[in-house]
């Protein structure tokens, strides 16, 4: 896994002025080949009623305009990755958490889209309760002409 030196997201710190520029929230996403949809995840990602994390994104070595469409998402909580050649999701997610500096972990494929609230309803359970280890959401199937299902 490489980190590309020409990211955009290097000259603003992230972690909404925590100490030690420490976001809250890690948000993690890899994909392979989804140049179609990965805009639209990395977007409702960033819209989130928290703006306290991090947005790690990782291109599995694509071969498709992934990688492009994963560069051009300008925000400065965006640090994007890249695999030379394919690792496969396991390999790749593994590395993404070697890469986690938030206290909670937010994972998202990069073909899925997420409520705004997602990130603000999941850290209310998760700091109510500190013996809860995880936490889920419920999520909504779509045909690919766009209705749910």
């Amino acid at each position: 896994m490489k980190e590309l030196e020409n990211n955009h997201s290097n000259d603003a710190p992230t972690g909404g002025g925590r100490p030690g520029g420490r976001p809250l929230v890690s948000f993690f996403v890899a994909g392979r080949n989804v140049q179609d949809y990965v805009e639209e995840a990395l977007r409702s990602m960033l819209a989130q009623t928290v703006d306290d994390f991090e947005l790690l994104v990782l291109d599995d070595g694509s071969t498709d305009k992934t990688y492009d469409v994963m560069m051009g998402v300008q925000d400065p909580r965006v640090r994007v990755l890249r695999n030379e050649q394919c690792l496969g999701i396991a390999r790749s997610l593994n590395g993404l958490m070697e890469q986690c500096r938030g206290r909670y972990w937010a994972h998202m494929d990069a073909d899925d889209i997420c409520a705004p609230e997602r990130l603000e309803k999941q850290l209310e359970i998760m700091q109510a309760d500190p013996s809860i280890g995880i936490c889920g959401c419920r999520f909504v199937d779509f045909y690919p002409s766009g209705k749910a299902h």
